[in-house]
């Protein structure tokens, strides 16, 4: 409970006229009283104004929202189909020149074309970093893969002495210029020399090469 005591006495107290005030300090009174009702209506109106804006984006944004969720799902495939193209114009780039590649192992022959004849040419292909592939905004994750050829090249060559040759053969495929497929490494395994019903070398022998091609990214 609040108390007030009032120490005038009655006689002490002045009562002082409104109009004994200036007429000054009336006229500020009055503008200032003014300003203050003029500022509180011009933060109701900004108030109103944004209201009313808001109110209209949520009408605007119940308008459009359905065709918003559309436009999005519609750029993420754009999106996945611009990732997609880049995949299949790196998987183009890094395929190899088979006909060129046959006719380069061909060229490289150690004896004349007529004394060698290919009787056996297939290749093992593997995609490496495939089971790393994470889709994602980064090129380096989307585009890890790598592909991996590994040739075996079989044949018969006509030579008396395959333990020389074959090794010619095996350096000039890893060492000729103008490969059509850049070659990491050529692993020659011993040959086998052919012989007659009589047991007679025949002067011919089988060979085998493991053809091991530099690694292409899919990359474009």
């Amino acid at each position: 409970m609040n108390h007030y005591i009032n120490l005038l006495d009655k006689s002490e107290v002045e009562f002082h006229s409104t109009s004994s005030v200036s007429p000054r300090l009336k006229y500020v009174g009055i503008a200032g009283f003014v300003l203050l009702v003029g500022f509180f209506i011009s933060q109701y109106q900004g108030y109103s104004r944004t209201a009313k804006k808001g109110e209209e984006l949520e009408e605007t944004w119940e308008r459009i929202e359905e065709d918003v969720e559309t436009a999005k799902a519609l750029n993420n495939k754009k999106l996945r189909l611009i990732k997609a193209q880049k995949t299949l114009a790196g998987w183009a780039a890094s395929q190899h020149d088979w006909p060129n590649v046959i006719e380069y192992f061909a060229d490289a022959s150690p004896v004349p074309a007529e004394d060698i004849q290919f009787t056996e040419l297939s290749f093992d292909e593997q995609m490496r970093g495939m089971r790393a592939q994470v889709p994602s905004a980064s090129a380096s994750s989307f585009h890890p893969l790598k592909r991996q050829i590994t040739i075996t090249l079989k044949g018969v060559i006509q030579t008396d002495r395959p333990q020389r040759q074959l090794p010619n053969y095996r350096r000039n495929i890893v060492e000729g210029e103008m490969q059509p497929s850049p070659v990491k490494d050529v692993v020659l395994s011993n040959p086998v020399i052919l012989e007659d019903a009589d047991g007679r070398p025949t002067g011919l022998s089988e060979f085998s090469l493991r053809v091991i091609l530099e690694d292409k990214e899919l990359t474009p």
